[in-house]
């Protein structure tokens, strides 16, 4: 499949490897209940019911359902001649983008192609044609053709202008490789490598590639309609777009592990080395603040990180734009953001900030009738004594209590603090960190916090909650629940660190037992 993928294609995502079926059902069990729910609702729909006067994209959808209704939910697209192993490949001819799928049942699927066809009712715009043997259908309109074929093991679709139709049929349709494929270079092996990436899931974008597209690096009518749509672009701004890509000229995604209680998976912007050492000034260490979920709390929320770094590292960036400005008209707001940027640093942090190095919030139960709380907060601190004077001054309630750093804990007036009364609250502090309970337990969980071990390394930015628990809470609406997937998942972890091999955006999940 990687054999008709361009090597400077400027992205690509493709499963590598044949998925397991538990993998499989675990992934897409979410989308399953949904499809079944779909199916429910069709069968109520009237034999006589006249189709015709809904929108194609309806009649297309409909189409599909009567063929997957009589499907083993958890094998449907192998009844429709698809290839159980999932494989497939998404990626660029030129800009425009191309799907490759694998096909067990070229005959059967051919069929249903031609069923969905014929439903959309697309009439003379939709043709049938033949080119060395191989059958492909077309639809063309303002400018670009939409091409679909079933191969013998593979079936295409893709969007190409239409002037570009004649060059790139032979490379859709399999019957030529491009004159560098994928397949061929050692690039997707590297980058798994050097990412740590299993082959079940893997793609990126090619910045450097996109770029040298848009700016008319590469002309021929793959980029022609693009060119005329986009306009010249002046020397003047190709230097400064690519000057800017260099500080993260690819994106790379992929999985670390799946299996059917969870996964781990990575969004790496590879940055420049230079922007990359300067990040990794910002690492620390906070209590608490550790890769992976707790599958304790609701929901926790973390950060690690030097504020004191942030500061010349803003100054890095506010010199970098001022020595060379952005003369592209496009970036101008790039010039005025490092302006804005260099009036900000020019204040020192404020003495109870300076030392700050990050924070743990953790809700661990939550309750709206009757009401009851449990969590905590911990601030890390090179200062505490300062960052306690400034919360004294301005929480109302405190002023008339003392916090010293000793790590003994002392009860807070949860009534000044909005709280009911009968809450309990309390603070404790160390020199290196202010720890806030609230809760029954909260005398013992300060006690926790302000003795709690530095872990070996925390990620710039954490935020994990518990989906069903926080969908008990009422806290989640429907759409929200729907926009997660959280039918399908029993934990969600993002976290932003900075690793040897770029910025990376962790993601975590977890499925309940199937």
């Amino acid at each position: 499949m990687m054999s008709f993928v361009p090597a400077d294609s400027p992205y690509v995502f493709a499963q590598l490897d044949p998925m397991p079926q538990n993998v499989r059902d675990a992934l897409l069990y979410y989308s399953d209940q949904k499809l079944a729910a779909a199916l429910e609702i069709v069968k109520q729909i009237p034999p006589d019911f006249d189709r015709s006067q809904l929108p194609v994209v309806s009649r297309v959808g409909l189409a599909f359902l009567d063929e997957v209704k009589h499907a083993d939910m958890r094998h449907w697209g192998r009844d429709l001649g698809l290839d159980p192993s999932g494989r497939f490949a998404f990626y660029g001819l030129s800009v425009w983008p191309v799907m490759r799928v694998a096909v067990a049942d070229p005959v059967k699927l051919r069929g249903v192609v031609g069923r969905l066809i014929a439903a959309a009712d697309l009439g003379p715009r939709v043709v049938e044609e033949t080119r060395d043997g191989k059958r492909f259908w077309t639809f063309t309109a303002k400018g670009v053709t939409v091409v679909a074929a079933v191969l013998d093991t593979e079936a295409v679709a893709a969007v190409v202008p239409t002037a570009a139709l004649g060059e790139s049929l032979p490379i859709l349709l399999g019957l030529r490789q491009p004159d560098h494929p994928l397949a061929e270079t050692h690039r997707v092996a590297d980058l798994l490598a050097s990412h740590h990436f299993s082959k079940l899931m893997f793609g990126y974008v090619d910045l450097r590639q996109v770029t040298s597209i848009l700016t008319g690096r590469g002309m021929g009518p793959l980029e022609a309609m693009l060119h005329d749509a986009t306009g010249p672009i002046s020397d003047v701004c190709k230097a400064d777009i690519e000057r800017l890509v260099e500080i993260a000229p690819r994106f790379v995604f992929g999985y670390h592990s799946f299996d059917t209680h969870g996964f781990h998976a990575s969004i790496v912007a590879e940055l420049a080395p230079s922007i990359l050492r300067a990040l990794q000034t910002l690492r620390t260490e906070v209590p608490d603040v550790v890769a992976g979920i707790d599958s304790a709390a609701m929901m926790k929320i973390g950060a690690a990180f030097k504020l004191d770094a942030m500061l010349p590292l803003a100054g890095s960036a506010v010199a970098w734009g001022k020595a060379r400005p952005f003369q592209c008209e496009w970036l101008e707001p790039l010039d005025k953001t490092f302006g804005q940027l260099e009036q900000v640093i020019a204040n020192p942090l404020p003495p109870a900030m300076q030392g700050f190095r990050g924070f743990s919030a953790v809700l661990e139960d939550f309750r709206k009738e009757p009401f009851d709380i449990t969590g905590s907060l911990l601030l890390a601190t090179d200062r505490s004594p300062d960052l306690l004077a400034i919360i004294q001054q301005k929480v109302p309630g405190m002023s008339g209590l003392t916090i010293v750093p000793d790590g003994r804990p002392v009860a807070l007036p949860a009534m000044a603090l909005g709280l009911d009364p009968k809450t309990q609250l309390h603070a404790a502090a160390r020199a290196d960190r202010v720890a806030v309970a609230v809760g029954r337990t909260s005398p013992d969980r300060v006690i926790e916090l302000v003795h709690a071990k530095t872990p070996q390394h925390s990620p710039l930015l954490s935020f994990t909650f518990d989906v069903p628990r926080m969908q008990a809470t009422g806290l989640f609406d429907e759409d929200d629940e729907d926009d997660l997937g959280s039918d399908n998942m029993t934990s969600v972890g993002l976290q932003l660190d900075v690793k040897d091999d770029g910025l990376a955006l962790d993601v975590f999940g977890t499925f309940p037992k199937m």
